[in-house]
């Protein structure tokens, strides 16, 4: 499963469990819920998050590859400058080619869950 795939089963997980588990919760805590859920079917947040899942496909691999016993100073700074010259890159690509492409993947995921939400709401 790619990263894509993961965040947009998360958000739609966490989105079915609030509609599906709202009517069991008491008034307060269904209507933090219900906020919640609406927040995260915001463009800002869609946006962010697909902005993010780019972010850390870069550097989670980074994250993990540091966290090793294993890893030398030399192999370190080598795979630190691969991470920062690919960020650098999409900074500078980003009008002509990442920020199109984290549209067309925010809008993909803004259609998915709403489906997601049809469907809870019908099976419900």
């Amino acid at each position: 499963m790619g990263v894509f795939n993961g965040v947009q089963a998360i958000i739609s997980s966490i989105l079915a469990a609030i509609i599906d588990k709202c009517q069991l919760l008491d008034a307060n805590t269904a209507a933090k819920a219900s906020m919640l859920g609406h927040s995260i079917r915001t463009p800002q947040f869609i946006v962010a998050a697909v902005v993010l899942e780019n972010v850390l496909s870069i550097t989670f691999p980074l994250s993990k590859a540091l966290q090793s016993v294993t890893i030398d100073l030399i192999h370190a700074l080598s795979i630190i400058k691969c991470a920062h010259n690919l960020l650098m890159q999409k900074r500078h690509e980003a009008v002509e080619e990442s920020f199109p492409d984290i549209w067309q993947q925010a809008t993909k995921l803004s259609r998915q869950l709403m489906h997601c939400l049809y469907a809870v709401l019908i099976f419900s």
